[in-house]
């Protein structure tokens, strides 16, 4: 049996996000296509899912009304799952199998993001403009600014930590921000890597600079 660690839920919009642990052995067989949007990343082991082999820091995802087939683990896998509702199959907006290691790092999208960052884009969706990257910082990486943005956000840490005004978040950690939430300032002293999800929309962000903001000493 998997073990779930629900992050999120909205029961209205019927989204979820997810950590499943997935036992060796598990398997999940689907007759049909889902009525939901999901989205894979493996964060430890791995798994096959309709025919793709997916291992640590894999991404893929599967639009709603997609036929499904099987989805197993033999030795194992922990993975970070997004889901929401979907409507009839759009073959445009699947991601196959992408790795992280793979794929090239690039410029921050976003405007004015402060400098000591990159980034690997995993998703943005040709219909709504949703998205998924993986956003890299450098060790002493600061953000003297507060933020918000026209769309939902979320963050999950896969390594080293961001601090925020909320507190420290290190690997497995997971923070959501509802559209124009006012946070930060940010910063990180060993660097990161993080995942970050927007929802529908463009996704943009106004920066204020905290005048004379200070972090806590470092001990």
């Amino acid at each position: 049996m998997c073990s779930v660690r629900e992050l999120s839920a909205d029961a209205a919009r019927g989204e979820r996000s997810l950590v499943l642990d997935l036992p060796p052995g598990w398997c999940r067989t689907s007759a049909g296509a889902f009525d939901h949007d999901e989205e894979l990343f493996v964060l430890a082991g791995g798994l096959v899912d309709d025919g793709d082999a997916l291992t640590r820091y894999s991404y893929v995802f599967r639009s709603a009304g997609r036929p499904r087939t099987v989805t197993k683990t033999e030795r194992g896998a922990r993975v970070l799952v997004f889901e929401r509702p979907g409507t009839a199959y759009r073959h445009e907006r699947d991601v196959d199998p992408l790795n992280l290691a793979a794929l090239d790092w690039e410029r921050p999208k976003t405007p004015n993001f402060p400098a000591g960052a990159a980034r690997k884009s995993l998703r943005t969706d040709p219909l709504d403009g949703s998205g998924l990257w993986v956003i890299g910082l450098l060790p002493h990486w600061s953000s003297p600014f507060t933020e918000w943005h026209t769309v939902e956000e979320e963050n999950y840490i896969l390594e080293g930590e961001i601090e925020t005004t909320a507190g420290c978040m290190r690997p497995g950690a997971y923070l959501a921000h509802p559209p124009e939430m006012v946070h930060g300032p940010m910063r990180s002293r060993p660097g990161a890597l993080a995942i970050t999800r927007a929802a529908a929309g463009p996704f943009l962000t106004t920066y204020t600079r905290v005048p004379d903001y200070a972090f806590p000493q470092e001990v």
